[in-house]
């Protein structure tokens, strides 16, 4: 998200400032860098969301074992009690 803020405040910035022949050049760097960041975001966020998931998963399964586990244990100390 930085990098595309600041890829974005280039682009504007070269609008604002410079001169009229040189805008276009200086709009499409701004935007150029905007997109670079966006798409290294992606590249980065999109894989790592799919080992969250399973991260997520793995430690929901576990949990689940160790909730069953308990609640035998539970049981096996209430009836010997």
């Amino acid at each position: 998200m930085l990098g595309t803020i600041l890829g974005l405040i280039k682009s504007f910035q070269a609008i604002s400032v410079a001169d009229p022949a040189q805008k276009g050049a200086l709009l499409a760097q701004g935007i150029s860098t905007a997109m670079y960041a966006t798409a290294f975001g992606l590249m980065v966020a999109i894989p790592l969301m799919f080992f969250y998931t399973i991260l997520q998963s793995q430690t929901n399964q576990l949990l689940d074992h160790l909730e069953e586990f308990s609640f035998k244990f539970v049981k096996i100390l209430s009836e010997k009690g």
